[in-house]
């Protein structure tokens, strides 16, 4: 008898994966997103405590007073250099810096492309601190005892079966439901314009081109949990605060990048960056690195020489905040906030750069609110939608310059056929 071709359906995981009631408690004890307990198949206490001490500096020195922790993050920084018939990996995390050490023959078992991926995501570290003395001082040193890498493959298959299964249950857009069910909400229950307003959370995974845009609506519309999720699963930074340029671009005295293996950059809270007049001419210098990392791709810090930050990443760049319960326009609303800290041609440049701005008023809000599921998707899912998407997106057609407003000029333009 001839064998039979495999059911591919039958290979596919389910991309969801519902929360276990101990995660939430756990989550919230430990103030630990739960869509990242949910996510690793570990201990849930010991992964709370493990990302509370690889991203709270305050957490981390009390966890490692006894000499030894174990930290859930992402690199910083990293790099490598030899000593003596040995290779160190130096990891810079939010709260330590790390050494990790191994033969070179270890180190050679794989590629420098090979080494950028692995140490670009997340690790759980088993670290422990030597004291090392010289005739003059001594200093402390935290040395990797056990490193694993949380790899996250692109599950390209199981969204596609999503997708089918939403078809063939007769949806209308089953792409589109897919994604938004993706972010953890029930498309079922959301009428269009609350979709509309889901979608602005979508649009920048899907260009091969970066878009950026903007998003203010009322608290607790899941912007922060969309945000963690592609912090954790793809790979983009997140700032729920104003940013440096050193924690933006990286440090000008080491050279080394922070922003060279980002996929994307949400900035959060951003209604509230002109508050304050400490760190005005610190955003400042900010916005300015802005403009030319959103346009060009160009990420550069410092006047030139041998210690200038200048990294070609385009990747796009996600603006959310919170408003009250009046509509507002969202590109105004930021536009106040950044001529509030650039001058007025920059400003003009930035509002340029933004491909759309979205809101919603009090009614979308609470639609959105009432339709968050319980259930959370697998990051590999999550990479493979992305990956499945920009396959679809580049496959689509330019649109023809007589299809586009004429009212559309310039970069506006530029964004409509994106």
């Amino acid at each position: 008898m001839g064998s039979e071709a495999p059911n591919r359906s039958l290979q596919v995981k389910t991309p969801f994966v519902k929360i276990d009631p101990r995660i939430r408690v756990i989550a919230r004890r430990y103030r630990v997103p739960e869509e990242i307990l949910a996510s690793i198949r570990l201990d849930p206490e010991k992964i709370a405590k493990a990302y509370r001490a690889g991203s709270e500096r305050q957490y981390f020195e009390l966890a490692s007073a006894g000499g030894k922790v174990t930290i859930l993050a992402k690199p910083v920084t990293f790099g490598a250099y030899a000593r003596d018939d040995r290779v160190v990996i130096r990891l810079t995390f939010p709260t330590v810096t790390v050494e990790w050490e191994m033969s070179i023959d270890e180190f050679r078992k794989r590629s420098p492309e090979e080494w950028y991926r692995a140490l670009s995501e997340w690790m759980l570290v088993r670290i422990e601190r030597h004291v090392i003395k010289t005739k003059k001082s001594q200093r402390a040193v935290w040395r990797a005892r056990k490193v694993v890498t949380l790899k996250i493959d692109e599950d390209v298959e199981s969204f596609r079966w999503l997708v089918e299964k939403m078809r063939n249950a007769g949806w209308r857009e089953p792409v589109l439901n897919a994604c938004i069910a993706m972010l953890r909400y029930d498309p079922q229950t959301l009428s269009e314009d609350a979709k509309l307003a889901i979608v602005s959370r979508i649009l920048p995974l899907v260009a091969t081109e970066p878009i950026h845009g903007i998003e203010l609506t009322i608290p607790g519309t899941g912007k922060s949990t969309v945000a963690t999720m592609y912090h954790f699963a793809l790979g983009w930074m997140y700032f729920t605060e104003p940013p440096s340029v050193a924690t933006l671009i990286g440090d000008a005295r080491t050279g080394k990048s922070t922003i060279a293996g980002a996929r994307g950059v949400w900035f959060d809270e951003i209604d509230k960056w002109a508050k304050g007049s400490s760190k005005k001419e610190e955003l400042r210098e900010v916005i300015e690195a802005m403009l030319t990392g959103m346009e060009q791709g160009l990420w550069i810090r410092g006047k030139g020489g041998e210690k200038q930050i200048r990294v070609y990443n385009p990747i796009p760049c996600y603006f959310s905040g919170n408003v009250g319960l009046v509509t507002v326009n969202p590109r105004e609303v930021v536009m106040k906030v950044i001529e509030a800290i650039v001058n007025p041609y920059a400003a003009l440049a930035f509002n340029e750069r933004i491909a759309f701005a979205v809101s919603a008023h009090k009614d979308i809000a609470d639609e959105i609110q009432r339709s968050v599921v319980p259930n959370i998707v697998r990051p590999s899912v999550l990479r493979g939608a992305v990956k499945y998407l920009r396959e679809k997106y580049a496959m689509l057609p330019d649109p023809v310059d007589d299809a586009i407003d004429s009212r559309f000029k310039g970069r506006f333009r530029r964004h409509v056929k994106r």
